[in-house]
């Protein structure tokens, strides 16, 4: 299915780019800890992959 390959990709792209985004030297390490916890640990995505969705429409739509 389309769709659901699209999800695929769109969460496996969000699983690679979530650990970059985390800042590496900014905040203290407990909450690093805190912050890795929460973000990397694993999910659906669905919210992430809504977004995805939404923005290649808008491009679309508007032909950006």
């Amino acid at each position: 299915n389309n769709i659901e390959s699209l999800f695929s990709h769109y969460q496996q792209r969000t699983e690679r780019m979530l650990p970059e985004l985390l800042p590496k030297s900014e905040v203290s390490h407990r909450l690093l800890q805190a912050m890795q916890y929460t973000l990397l640990s694993g999910g659906k995505r669905l919210r992430p992959a809504l977004v995805y969705f939404a923005g290649v429409d808008l491009v679309r739509v508007m032909k950006i």
